[in-house]
């Protein structure tokens, strides 16, 4: 009975420890005891997408009140979004909440804020103070660099400025290539005028709205 009793023992712990190493896999968890699984979801037996707990975890959206551990993951309640927002103020983030509109409202307690999408890196609002230029020329103040930038795009060599700091936090000046001091062409996209410039020997490229060298052969 006692070489029985120990042969199950093992066996039980066997499983156990099983069980936590296919679940066991790398991953911050949010305040509820789970993640959404990013990469490699199929070696942990998972879906892409799917959310799921860690270390016992549970969901108070379960009408029998249980845990739902890592273990039951495929069979596990949806809570209502898993989405998160990021509210920064002067580039600093103070917060993170899992609806956009308490985001926004969060952040408009603040000057110089941002709302970003913590899952895309998309800024869905803002509230910077910003000033666009055309050709080096004042054009107009808005109220956020999400409405600067969408005017901005419509115009050529335009610029986007904090009206706080004054940097440039979008522009699309062209980027110009020189062989030598010997003028090439002009590209919009930094990397269409580097991978031009790369056929021509002693040759660089320079940003067209600060004359700075971003790259040289």
């Amino acid at each position: 009975m006692k070489r029985v009793s120990v042969i199950a023992m093992i066996t039980t712990a066997s499983l156990l420890l099983s069980a936590t190493a296919a679940y066991a896999h790398p991953g911050r968890t949010d305040k509820y005891g789970g993640h959404t699984c990013r990469t490699n979801c199929a070696q942990w037996g998972l879906q892409d997408g799917q959310y799921h707990y860690h270390n016992g975890g549970s969901s108070s959206n379960s009408s029998s009140g249980s845990s739902y551990s890592s273990g039951s993951s495929l069979n596990l309640p949806v809570e209502e979004s898993h989405e998160h927002f990021n509210v920064f103020q002067n580039g600093k983030l103070i917060t993170v909440l899992h609806s956009k509109t308490d985001a926004i409202n969060y952040a408009k307690q603040y000057s110089h804020a941002i709302v970003q999408d913590a899952n895309t890196y998309e800024v869905l609002w803002d509230n910077i103070h910003t000033q666009v230029f055309q050709y080096g020329k004042y054009v107009n103040d808005f109220e956020s660099q999400i409405g600067a930038v969408n005017y901005a795009k419509g115009h050529e060599y335009s610029s986007v400025l904090d009206a706080e700091t004054n940097s440039v936090l979008w522009h699309n000046y062209p980027y110009h290539v020189y062989q030598g001091d010997h003028y090439l062409d002009w590209f919009h996209k930094k990397e269409d005028a580097v991978a031009y410039a790369k056929q021509w020997a002693n040759s660089k490229v320079l940003d067209g709205l600060t004359y700075e060298v971003v790259w040289k052969y």
